[in-house]
């Protein structure tokens, strides 16, 4: 064979091979990527459902807040009404011992 072509022809097998080793370093980085894209996302669903139980719990907050001062002033209110019977309860035993 001639050697100028053999010598292009060796030329042309070395930048194929280093193509080949450029395509599968660039194949495994892609699927690495692709790895790293499908974490993140699932990373980014997990978030958002976390973010939609936290904005319902804040919507919620003011119900919850209104509610709880109505059951403070229902037991403030039961507790007095329960002072008043027991006041009245010791008046009749006052009464009914004279």
């Amino acid at each position: 064979m001639n050697p100028l072509i053999k010598s292009h022809l060796d030329l042309i097998d070395g930048v194929l091979a280093d193509v080949a080793k450029n395509l599968s370093s660039l194949r495994a980085e892609a699927a690495e990527e692709s790895r790293e894209r499908d974490r993140i996302q699932q990373d980014y669903w997990v978030i958002e459902r976390q973010n939609q139980a936290l904005q319902e719990t804040y919507d919620r907050l003011s119900l919850i807040i209104e509610e709880n001062e109505s059951l403070k002033k229902k037991n403030t209110e039961a507790a007095e009404h329960a002072r008043h019977l027991l006041e009245m309860a010791r008046a009749l035993q006052e009464g009914c011992q004279e």
